[in-house]
């Protein structure tokens, strides 16, 4: 639970800086006057979120080894695949949300208020997961968890290219 807790925290992080650096000097209105399609801009700022995500997903995984008492093993690699679908879902979700939070005051405060409420399933099911996985339990018995994380970052992966460019039009 604590490490989900840790990547939850990054990755609200990483979405609103993702997103943060083009409204304060109004970068994104040439961003979305140029040529680039708005579906493509949405998958780069992803991509950076996710990079922050996983970044801060590795240091959560060595302290946790460490704080827990865990060994470097099979284990831990096992948890790799489980980690990667609840960031890019979380990071799907997140940097949606920072698009539409970042248009009105508070948009900081607002975020967490909003995302982490809609990510309680895959939270739910990536904290199963996680710990079947680090327990020793085969990988086909936690399938109905790894269902539901696919079905979370394909809902929302594909909601956020399909909406950006509404999400994040100037008015």
């Amino acid at each position: 639970g604590a490490l989900w807790v840790a990547m939850v925290f990054a990755g609200m992080l990483g979405a609103n800086r993702a997103l943060l650096a083009e409204r304060d000097n109004g970068a994104i209105r040439g961003l979305l006057l140029s040529p680039l399609d708005p579906g493509t801009l949405y998958a780069a700022k992803l991509v950076a979120a996710l990079m922050f995500m996983a970044v801060a997903e590795v240091g959560a995984v060595i302290l946790m080894v460490l704080f827990f008492n865990l060994e470097f093993d099979a284990s831990i690699a096992r948890l790799a695949p489980i980690l990667a679908l609840g960031a890019i879902g979380f990071s799907a979700l997140a940097t949606l949300l920072s698009a539409i939070t970042g248009r009105t005051r508070g948009g900081d405060m607002l975020l967490p208020i909003l995302a982490v409420p809609i990510f309680v399933p895959a939270l739910i099911a990536g904290v199963k997961a996680s710990a079947a996985a680090l327990a020793g339990i085969p990988l086909d018995s936690m399938g109905q968890w790894l269902k539901i994380m696919v079905a979370f970052d394909v809902l929302f992966v594909t909601a956020g290219y399909l909406l950006f460019e509404h999400v994040v039009g100037e008015d």
